[in-house]
């Protein structure tokens, strides 16, 4: 593709753009959140952090793409029970798959896994987590 015959309308549209600008926003964010606890050293910070949002970045597309398809056209009374049913399982699925990751980068991306769950509090804090931002992705179209 030609560079200079780019138009306006070969851009990614403005809200994909959004998503990538809060996504790499939340990445830093993350890892700073991770060095300030002394969780981490920077390094491995951002590598945790990028596993983060690139885990929620994956189902946030996927569960947007459902929403839109299948979800937000339908009345309130089926809605209702299956957004409840889908932010839990956004939430679950966000977990397992930092989890796995988490779980890939302790075995130093080998083939081999060192997967541990997250302590109670923080399977909690991570599924309140998955929920609030389910509900920051369902409702757009």
């Amino acid at each position: 593709m030609d560079p200079d015959r780019l138009t306006r309308n070969d851009r990614p549209a403005l809200a994909i753009r959004m998503g990538l600008a809060m996504l790499s926003a939340l990445v830093v964010c993350y890892a700073l959140v991770f060095v300030i606890t002394g969780a981490a050293s920077w390094p491995s910070a951002l590598l945790d952090a990028l596993i983060n949002v690139a885990a929620l970045g994956l189902w946030s597309g996927l569960f947007f793409a459902l929403n839109r398809r299948w979800l937000l056209d339908r009345a309130m009374a089926l809605q209702a029970p299956l957004q409840l049913l889908s932010a839990l399982a956004f939430a679950f699925l966000w977990y397992f798959t930092v989890t796995i990751l988490l779980g890939w980068r302790s075995g130093d991306f080998a083939g081999s896994f060192s997967v541990r769950p997250f302590s109670s509090i923080a399977f909690v804090w991570q599924m309140f987590q998955g929920v609030v931002a389910y509900a920051l992705v369902a409702p757009w179209r």
